[in-house]
């Protein structure tokens, strides 16, 4: 054990209340509109210009001087005027340095918030009256259901759908491989009300995202999801 008044714990103290002063002056920033989060950057992100205009004349200084004389802003923001992936504005055709250029262009945009990122909220409702509805009563293990049972963060009356989605994938999938989905959907259910996106999901709980991308294809029955800006970031 060290002791309270040694050199590490000082160290570590100091280390800790330069962190906190960090993410204070961070949250400030963002509820001051100083600064905006720019998110990682992903070929399935979309972008769409921006909701509120801003006069282009000081900006296309700005990214000409950035980017050469040649740039053009406005044929830029066109790209995202309706909303695109970020896959189809880099176009994995072109040379890798194009592609490594455009890559730069979208975060000088999001930095000056010409383009915003339209980012996918979801909620847990139940399915549509023409939805294909998976066998009622498929098999599922009673330890599924006894998870499934005890997850407050869903409707009593979804919670038989989700049994017969966990009973109809266990006829192409392992018991160990529907039960991962299923564990990591029902910590997920807590933040799918509409108020979190999937970045925000993916680092509230430590996961990959393809692991909550696979969650979110096997339970598309009981989910619905939609589009818009973060506005906390925006």
């Amino acid at each position: 054990m060290i002791p309270y008044n040694s050199q590490h714990t000082k160290y570590r103290i100091e280390w800790l209340d330069r962190g906190a002063r960090v993410f204070l002056i961070v949250r400030h920033l963002l509820l001051w509109a100083r600064a905006v989060v720019v998110y990682p950057l992903c070929n399935t992100n979309v972008y769409s210009s921006a909701t509120l205009p801003k006069p282009l004349g000081r900006y296309i200084s700005l990214f000409s001087q950035q980017f050469g004389p040649s740039f053009h802003l406005a044929e830029a923001l066109a790209q995202f005027d309706p909303p695109s992936t970020l896959g189809d504005y880099l176009n994995s055709k072109q040379p890798l340095a194009d592609q490594q250029n455009k890559a730069k262009v979208i975060v000088a945009l999001l930095r000056h918030q010409l383009i915003m990122q339209l980012h996918r909220f979801c909620y847990i409702v139940p399915p549509f009256s023409d939805a294909k509805m998976p066998r009622a009563g498929h098999h599922c293990p009673d330890s599924l259901k006894t998870q499934i049972a005890a997850c407050d963060n869903i409707d009593e009356t979804i919670k038989p759908i989700v049994s017969d989605l966990c009973g109809s994938m266990l006829d192409t999938q392992s018991f160990s491989n529907v039960e991962r989905k299923l564990s990591l959907f029902l910590r997920m259910s807590a933040y799918m009300h509409g108020m979190h996106h999937i970045e925000d999901i993916v680092y509230r709980l430590n996961v990959e995202r393809d692991a909550v991308e696979e969650v979110l294809e096997s339970f598309a029955l009981v989910l619905c999801t939609f589009r818009r800006p973060d506005f906390i970031s925006e």
